[in-house]
């Protein structure tokens, strides 16, 4: 048996990687087993973006030979990972097929094993109806901080710009398969622009904007002050486009009975109410799940905007009302690590 781990620190690409396992080039009797936990993956050719570093399941299947097919096995944690396979197959017009398997909890066992988790009430006077922390700068990220931060009761960060030569975005357009046509580019809402940026006035993308004065806040467990005071968090998952990865960041709300909604792929709160979590319906209506890109940003600009304009005794009247749901979803996440802590 060979594992191959894709490793996205070591290999600066998949195919950089794929040079050290050239044998999967020729046939085979050994079982191989690919090992890409901790990412969604991105999918080029269903992706728009070719510049991906680790289009995992293209470039295998690129160089995997096919008697190799029966013996090899991909691990993944994207909870669309069989439709996605599939898709890819028939893009490339591939006969066969290897295995393919996703473990969905272990990027969250992983960061709970990592993170300094312990319960607190993070849930004081509301000051700020909803709260956004903002760091790898991801089209989609920008896109809601472009939507949301004059609002005087949104508080977000924006940790880590990377401009290098900014370049205005004076142009958005939504296209089919989830496409987003950038001034005259056309990529996906997953992609990092460190040069893309919006700016409005003396307000920009550009601009690194921290949440409190602490420099060294630990995102697996710690928070920072303006947690504490407020009512909804707005969680910028790491996939929005095809793949649909829980990670380490949906740790926080469920596990600190934080009412929540997340900006991610389509089915991720069709999945957690399958898992058996609690859904906010009194505060969210979920029908965009299954959307397209537009419909389902569309959807929650829409909704966050009106709880940002709702009185703070009203929302927290509205957040009161489901705090059995919050003290079930704690106790279930917990159950969820522990169940499978051994997989991460």
């Amino acid at each position: 048996m060979i594992r191959i781990e894709i490793d996205r620190i070591k290999y600066h690409t998949i195919q950089d990687l794929l040079l050290d396992y050239d044998f999967i080039k020729y046939p085979t009797l050994k079982q191989i087993i690919f090992l890409d936990l901790n990412e969604a993956g991105h999918y080029y050719p269903y992706s728009t973006t070719q510049l991906w570093k680790f289009n995992s399941l293209y470039h295998i299947y690129k160089n995997l030979h096919i008697k190799n097919y029966k013996n090899t096995y991909f691990y993944n944690n994207d909870i669309n990972l069989e439709h996605n396979h599939n898709q890819v197959k028939k893009l490339m017009q591939v006969n066969g097929s290897i295995n393919v398997k996703n473990f969905p909890w272990y990027t969250v066992c992983r960061g709970f094993k990592r993170g300094e988790f312990v319960f607190k009430d993070v849930n004081k006077e509301i000051i700020y109806n909803v709260i956004f922390m903002c760091g790898e700068q991801r089209l989609n990220r920008l896109m809601i901080l472009n939507e949301l931060h004059e609002y005087d009761n949104f508080a977000y960060s924006n940790r880590n710009p990377r401009i290098t030569d900014p370049f205005p975005i004076t142009q958005l357009n939504f296209l089919a398969d989830d496409n987003i046509q950038v001034n005259d580019i056309k990529t996906n809402s997953d992609v990092i622009a460190p040069n893309f940026v919006f700016r409005k006035g003396s307000w920009c993308t550009s601009i690194k904007k921290e949440l409190t004065d602490r420099k060294d806040i630990n995102i697996l467990g710690d928070m920072p002050e303006e947690y504490y005071h407020s009512g909804i968090e707005l969680v910028g998952e790491s996939y929005t486009d095809k793949g649909c990865c829980l990670t380490e960041k949906i740790l926080r709300p469920l596990f600190y009975k934080k009412p929540f909604i997340v900006m991610a792929s389509r089915g991720y709160h069709t999945f957690l109410e399958e898992e058996g979590f609690y859904l906010y319906t009194e505060l969210f209506d979920y029908s965009f799940d299954r959307g397209s890109f537009k419909v389902r940003f569309n959807s929650l600009m829409f909704q966050i905007k009106q709880i940002l304009e709702l009185p703070i005794e009203d929302l927290k009247t509205k957040i009161d009302s489901i705090q059995y749901k919050l003290d079930f979803n704690h106790e279930l996440i917990k159950q969820k690590v522990k169940e499978n802590n051994d997989k991460s």
